[in-house]
């Protein structure tokens, strides 16, 4: 049994009755937080300015005894008439006088224990406006009024996060906001349906974030989901102490992880966007997988997707070469997160989006020396080029070697003890998030894509505009390739052909294994079908021929040393190369690396432009030795 098992509460059960302290989750949460109980005494506000003291005489007491406790004060303190002229309320919670979120959200449970709560905490009841009559659980209509908006603990591009209370029972809840009319739902519409969709079938999985109610209004879109205190997982990686980031804390948040995703798959949905800012830290201590907005539910486990979406960094090399791809890309980008949170970034990064595509398809994964051979194994496991090379099922992965030592049975009833337990007087939300104005939420288009990107200014090897963005991409419908086809007045597949690529609608047989390797090495030409929208970025483009890769010839990558060479230089090297390789093959150099005549004449402004300039430099430098070599003469003949 977890620390927190129903969020049920009946009075009479919670006078005597309180949750066995001996359970290991229970003692993990109260670790380094209990204090003697003895004659401990609790600060309860009740009106402003008028502070009660509720004694606590035995340490089996829990927040259920508290709430009874404060009903029979605040009734005693009406009927003496001290509380003013106020009319009588019904109390239906309990929550800290500071508005602390970690706290606030424990003392929504009517299990939990007392201990931790210090005695310097001041608390206050929450009143419900419905009548002594009236059940605060009564099935009414959920609206936008239901609830208090407290906080602002989260904020993406096109929604806002706010932790809420709701006014009839004192419970609180994550709500996810999302403006009707920004373009994003205009033309995503049907994504945030199909999320609800999913999230209402996986609601009962424990290490899935819940989702309670959904309404909304004639500007926004309202999800009301539990609130994982805790913060991400990224912001764990961030914070925690690196020294205490050991193997151990990895195995048992990947297994979690693993028993979440295998609850996922067993529902014939494909998950498609596992990584760190996804992944929230409940106040007990576990995992919680959150963010069903790029999933898809199957009609079988065999089924299969062409749509390219996910992260930058995540993404399979399948889906970079826009064929096929099944549920085994979750089992990609695992391997991603587990390299990530061993070494501390992924395992393909760069700043250039097309590098970064041209690394993933290469799979060429660089090790640290001092990582784990068994973690090397799996993630070489997980991360392999072919989709038929990975694991067929979650069942193989968890009997992986790395997973030695792991309760499955103990994982999967949440029974084993976590690592590390959220502290109930730490703020675990960014505080870029804090500061904003919760009325600034409810206003005409506030997303803000900067103030998400701030809160993980801490990843210094990627640029922030990659780490947080996401976008959905139809390799069959580029739209940069529609476009040059209808200037050229060609279709695309003829647009195609004159430009020396092979139109295929067809999608490889991944069984066949010499296809798939010459498909891989081919790659280059594929990719940059999806990045040719003229001289630009044709002129920029790093996918060029493997046989200029073996030729072992500079084409200014990025380096420490050298950086990012000009525009100009790729053309020269490319035109030298190409004259020589077309040469001993027989290949037209142009169509070979895709030069094009426009090409040609702007490398031939641009030599001459720099003509132009080194005459420039020289005469200049001519002036200033003419100059000198006058005054040398004066001094001489003076």
């Amino acid at each position: 049994m977890g620390v927190i098992p129903s969020l049920e509460f009946v009075p009479s059960d919670y006078k005597i009755k309180y949750q066995d302290r001996d359970s290991d989750c229970n003692k993990t949460i109260h670790k380094n937080q209990s204090a003697l109980i003895g004659k401990k005494v609790l600060k309860m506000n009740f009106i402003k300015g008028r502070t009660e003291i509720v004694k606590l005489d035995r340490e089996d007491l829990t927040v259920g005894w508290l709430l009874e406790e404060s009903k029979e004060l605040y009734d005693s303190l009406y009927d003496a008439g001290k509380l003013g002229d106020q009319p009588r309320r019904k109390i239906v919670g309990i929550k800290t006088l500071e508005c602390l979120p970690s706290m606030d959200y424990y003392l929504t449970f009517p299990n939990n224990s007392l201990n931790p709560i210090k005695e310097t905490t001041s608390l206050t009841v929450h009143f419900t406006k419905l009548d002594d009559d009236e059940s605060p659980e009564v099935n009414q209509r959920v609206n936008k009024q239901s609830f208090d908006y407290l906080k602002v603990i989260g904020s993406g591009g096109y929604s806002n996060v706010v932790l809420a209370r709701k006014k009839d029972t004192g419970k609180l809840y994550a709500i996810k906001i999302i403006k009707k009319d920004s373009t994003f739902l205009k033309t995503n519409k049907r994504v945030y349906l199909a999320e609800v969709d999913i999230m209402k079938k996986l609601t009962d999985m424990p290490y899935i974030v819940g989702l309670h109610y959904t309404f909304q209004t004639e500007n926004e879109l309202y999800f009301a989901m539990d609130p994982c205190i805790g913060g991400t997982l990224f912001h764990f990686m961030t914070h925690f102490p690196k020294k205490d980031l050991n193997i151990n804390i990895v195995k048992f948040y990947l297994a979690e992880i693993l028993v979440a995703l295998d609850y996922i798959h067993s529902q014939n949905i494909m998950y498609r966007d596992l990584k760190p800012e996804n992944i929230l830290i409940d106040i007990d201590g576990h995992l919680k997988v959150s963010d069903f907005g790029l999933s898809k539910q199957m009609r079988n486990r065999d089924e299969t997707s062409t749509t390219f979406c996910g992260s930058p960094e995540y993404l399979p090399p399948e889906m970079i070469l826009g064929y096929e791809h099944s549920r085994t890309v979750d089992f990609y980008t695992l391997g991603c997160l587990l390299y990530e949170m061993l070494v501390g970034f992924p395992p393909f990064h760069s700043r250039d989006p097309k590098k970064l595509e041209k690394r993933i398809v290469s799979g060429s994964i660089c090790f640290p020396p001092e990582l784990d051979e068994v973690a090397v194994d799996l993630i070489e496991w997980l991360l392999s080029r072919y989709p038929l090379d990975r694991p067929k099922d979650c069942s193989e992965i968890m009997d992986h070697a790395f997973f030695d030592g792991i309760d499955w049975d103990r994982i999967a009833n949440k029974e084993a003890i976590p690592p590390w337990v959220p502290d109930l007087y730490t703020c675990h939300v960014p505080k870029a998030f804090l500061k904003m104005p919760i009325r600034q939420v409810f206003l005409k288009n506030t997303y803000n894509k900067e103030l998400n990107r701030t809160s993980y200014n801490n990843r210094r090897h990627i640029q922030e505009k990659f780490r947080n963005s996401l976008y959905v991409y139809d390799q069959r419908s580029n739209r940069e390739v529609k476009k040059l086809a209808q200037e050229m007045g060609q279709t695309v597949e003829e647009m195609l052909e004159l430009e020396g690529f092979e139109y295929n609608r067809d999608f490889p047989n991944w069984d066949d294994q010499q296809e798939m390797e010459e498909l891989l090495k081919n790659s280059e030409d594929k990719l940059s079908i999806r990045h040719k929208s003229a001289r630009t970025k044709c002129s920029e483009s790093y996918f060029i021929s493997e046989k200029l890769v073996e030729s072992d010839c500079d084409l200014g990558d990025d380096s420490e040393d050298g950086g990012v060479q000009p525009m100009g230089s790729y053309h020269k090297k490319k035109k030298t190369l190409s004259k020589h390789l077309s040469q001993a093959n027989g290949e037209p150099s142009n169509l070979f690396l895709g030069v094009t005549d426009e090409d040609n004449k702007m490398d031939t402004l641009e030599e001459e432009n720099e003509d132009l300039n080194q005459k420039l430099e020289n005469s200049r430098m001519g002036q200033l030795r003419i100059k000198k070599n006058k005054l040398t003469k004066s001094f001489e003949v003076d």
